[in-house]
């Protein structure tokens, strides 16, 4: 609802700024979580999970796996899930838009059957590309499917052989899929100081020797840092905090060091 509907129903209502580091960090947490119900789990969107279900059938069948999924989610403080099973990623993300039933599951070999009665709105493809299929007259991907490959791909060029695969149930070769997790790992150094900072010529001396201390740590571990996250407290308070993506991952000291002065 709009924020001026929200406010007279709720008058005491308050509206925080969007805070993408904060849904990654969420989004990140949800997807560790999900590993419970499948090994291989992907990130395709905020919001937007891919999970590999091959093989449910020995393991209490693909009802049984949706349920298991739903409660994962619940229990980790999202009470809204819908879930899509199919052949597909593609399928299986429009089977998840379905608002009838919390899951759907589309039954094997049957995507482009699925697919066929649905708008071409679900296609990933540019809008003015959708425009120009309702202008010609095709409004199900059924329709869509019909015309000729040859034809498509001289009128839309790569994005209509795109779509005319995902209409097929499959997915394009560049396609996210669910992949094996690994875990985040953190690496952490503080320091707490019985004096007040009071130059940057001081936080870069003490910010060199924390990040030393990292960087021995991923070496010996063969990683490589992909983010840093800086706090500053004064006293128990923190008033500041820096979340700095790398441009590459890197464990070198005085790349790190570079990053963060600039």
């Amino acid at each position: 609802m709009k924020l001026s509907e929200a406010r007279a129903v709720c008058s005491d209502l308050q509206v925080r700024e969007y805070d993408e580091r904060l849904y990654t960090k969420l989004q990140t947490q949800l997807l560790q979580h999900l590993v419970a119900a499948s090994p291989k789990v992907s990130s395709v969107d905020f919001g937007i999970f891919l999970l590999d279900a091959a093989g449910m059938s020995h393991l209490g069948g693909e009802n049984r796996f949706c349920c298991h999924v739903q409660k994962l989610v619940n229990t980790s403080g999202f009470p809204e899930v819908q879930i899509g099973i199919a052949d597909s990623a593609f399928t299986a993300q429009v089977a998840s838009k379905c608002k009838r039933k919390r899951h759907c599951i589309v039954t094997t070999g049957t995507d482009r059957n699925f697919l066929a009665p649905l708008s071409v709105q679900h296609l990933p493809v540019l809008s003015d590309t959708h425009d120009s299929l309702y202008g010609l007259g095709i409004k199900t991907i059924g329709q869509l499917m019909q015309l000729p490959s040859e034809e498509i791909h001289s009128r839309f060029g790569k994005e209509g052989l795109l779509a005319l695969s995902l209409g097929a149930g499959m997915d394009a070769k560049d396609s996210t899929q669910p992949q094996i997790v690994r875990p985040v790992d953190v690496y952490e150094s503080t320091i707490d100081l019985n004096f007040p900072v009071e130059s940057l010529q001081q936080t870069q001396f003490i910010l060199k020797s924390m990040l030393s201390h990292i960087s021995d740590k991923l070496k010996i571990n063969n990683l490589l840092a992909e983010e840093l996250l800086i706090c500053f407290y004064n006293d128990n308070d923190k008033f500041d905090e820096r979340s700095l993506k790398l441009l590459r991952p890197s464990s070198n000291t005085k790349f790190l060091l570079e990053i963060v002065k600039l």
